[in-house]
C-alpha cells in the first residue's frame, strides 16, 4: 500500500521527503559517505544551525512585523514552500527513475550485473524555463555517468527526449508496483 501511495499522485511528495530527503539526504546516511568524518557532520551542524535561526527569525518577523502568529508565519513562510518544493523535486526523480521501460534492481549486485545505465534512468527535455529554475536536475542521465559533472554542464553531456505530461501521467498509472523476479 505505501508504495501505491508513493507511486501516486499526491504520494510522490512523500516518497521524494520520506524516502530520499529524510533517510538518506537530510541525516548522514553510512551507505552513502562511508565513513563518518568530523567535516560531515560539521555540514550537518551547520544546515541545522541555519534552519533553527532562519525559522527564529522567520517567526520573529511574522510576529512583530506583519502580527500574525508564530504558527502561521512558520506553516506559510516554511511548511507549504518546503513541502510544494518537495513536491517537485519528487516529480522530477520520479520522472528520472519510473518508466515502464526502467529495470528497477532488489540489490546493489543485481544492477551491477543486470542493468546499464540507460536502463536505470530516463532523460526527459524539459522546457528551458524549468532547466534555469531546475539548475539543469532534469538533465539526470549525465549526472549518473559522473555526478561530479556541475549542474551548468549537464545540458550539455545529453541527447535528449521531449517532457510530455501525457507520458509522464500515463507512467503514474501503470508504474505502481515492481516485480523483481520479471524485470517488469
Amino acid at each position: 500500500m505505501l508504495e501505491r501511495f508513493y507511486h501516486s499522485h499526491t504520494g510522490i511528495c512523500f516518497n521524494y521527503l520520506v524516502e530520499r530527503w529524510w533517510k538518506n539526504k537530510f541525516f548522514l546516511y553510512k551507505r552513502i559517505i562511508g565513513e563518518y568524518k568530523a567535516v560531515y557532520w560539521l555540514d550537518f551542524l551547520l544546515v541545522v544551525t541555519y534552519l533553527g535561526i532562519f525559522l527564529g527569525l522567520l517567526a520573529y518577523a511574522g510576529n512583530m512585523l506583519m502580527h500574525t502568529s508564530v504558527a502561521e508565519t512558520i506553516l506559510l513562510g516554511f511548511i507549504v514552500p518546503f513541502i510544494y518544493s518537495r513536491f517537485v523535486v519528487g516529480m522530477s526523480v520520479y520522472q528520472q527513475h519510473t518508466h515502464g521501460s526502467i529495470l528497477w534492481f532488489n540489490t546493489e549486485e543485481d544492477m551491477e550485473k543486470l542493468g546499464r545505465l540507460d536502463e536505470i534512468t530516463m532523460h526527459v527535455r524539459f522546457p528551458q524555463w524549468y532547466n534555469r529554475i531546475s539548475h539543469n536536475v532534469m538533465e539526470h542521465t549525465a549526472h549518473h555517468v559522473d555526478p561530479r559533472i556541475p549542474l551548468y554542464k549537464l545540458a550539455k553531456a545529453m541527447a535528449t527526449i521531449s517532457f510530455s505530461l501525457t507520458g509522464f501521467l500515463e507512467t503514474m498509472a501503470r508504474c505502481k508496483l515492481y516485480d523483481y523476479e520479471n524485470n517488469c
